[in-house]
């Protein structure tokens, strides 16, 4: 007699894998895929970051020192492991995914006052030049508090 073959037992491996990659594909679209953005702790050692960094075999490519975020470049796309991996170093502070975030995502103040303030976004209001401004939208999208 031969051995029946179920065929759920069969494509319940391939459709699990299907529905992780689906997954893995929406979240890779909201960053970069391989950069990871790391805010270490105030005081934090050079050598901690640089061992921290090391752990992931990242490299520093951008740094904001007044408020201690790098950005780190992965050899790889695996984020979400390094993230976890980085978490683990007493002198991180938060670790994210770079994330990617398009004009309709920037946070804006709902101050009344806020569109006559050509200096933080000009949109060519009061016969400004449309984008002569300090960008303060995408500062405030990146942080939201004082250092």
């Amino acid at each position: 007699m031969r051995p029946r073959c179920n065929a759920r037992v069969l494509l319940t491996p391939i459709l699990l894998a299907a529905s992780l990659c689906q997954s893995q594909s929406a979240h890779a679209d909201s960053y970069v895929s391989n950069q990871v953005v790391v805010h270490f702790k105030d005081g934090a050692l050079t050598s901690c970051r640089d061992s921290t960094v090391a752990m992931v075999g990242g490299t520093v490519i951008d740094v904001l020192p007044v408020i201690n975020y790098y950005v780190i470049q992965l050899p790889d796309t695996a984020v979400i492991a390094a993230v976890a991996t980085i978490g683990t170093s007493y002198c991180v502070d938060d670790v994210s995914p770079n994330g990617v975030a398009s004009d309709a995502t920037l946070f804006t103040p709902n101050d009344y006052h806020y569109p006559d303030l050509d200096y933080l976004h000009n949109t060519g209001q009061n016969g400004g030049t449309p984008g002569a401004d300090i960008h303060a939208e995408e500062g405030w999208n990146f942080i939201r508090e004082a250092p």
